[in-house]
């Protein structure tokens, strides 16, 4: 039989109580910094996942009010595309063909031809109001969801520059970093006095 003792120096027994404190010393401050290392890459990602959801969220938002501003006309040579703009609402007129709804001879538009379209920020969403029925959006429909702040600034003869102030929530940890976006909105059809 083989003599542990000779071979290692050391007998049999095990590892004493200051030897087995170091190693768990040891294992403990390893655990910490693996602990810390997991936490901040947790946090990291969940701060670029908010991020990435607000940029998306403001880009849809963003597309959807252009998309409807691009489609603004005056009704007629008296009336601008715009009628109303003021803090967080714009007012204009788009024709019934812009919004999907048939039935109408472009030829020969009239003013009914021309529903008074309203985009407005109502709490933390952005909505569209005066959509007729049938159309290819609904009346009442969210176009964006947190939403801290919204203007509308017309400039120039056919320029409206939209900017969204989205909340950009922390992941858990309360603060918030608001994260501003702009667009320039040409409208192609008429300039806003015709």
């Amino acid at each position: 039989m083989w003599n542990w003792s000779l071979i290692t120096g050391r007998s049999k027994r095990a590892l004493s109580l200051a030897e087995l404190m170091v190693v768990i010393s040891l294992t403990l401050i390893l655990g910490l910094i693996l602990v810390r290392i997991y936490s901040v890459a947790g946090f990291t990602f969940l701060t670029s996942n908010n991020r990435i959801n607000a940029q998306q969220n403001a880009r849809f938002g963003l597309n959807r009010m252009s998309a409807l501003l691009k489609c603004a006309m005056p009704p007629n040579a008296t009336t601008t595309a715009i009628s109303a703009s003021g803090g967080n609402s714009i007012n204009f007129y788009v024709p019934k063909l812009a919004l999907g709804l048939s039935g109408t001879d472009y030829r020969n538009l009239t003013a009914a031809d021309f529903p008074n379209i309203c985009i407005w920020q109502s709490g933390d969403v952005v909505t569209v109001s005066g959509i007729p029925s049938g159309a290819n959006i609904q009346n009442g429909q969210v176009l964006c969801r947190g939403v801290q702040s919204l203007s509308f600034a017309v400039s120039g003869l056919n320029n409206v520059t939209i900017t969204l102030t989205l909340k950009d929530e922390r992941s858990g940890r309360g603060a918030t970093n608001p994260l501003v976006f702009s667009t320039v909105v040409q409208i192609p059809y008429y300039y806003l006095t015709k």
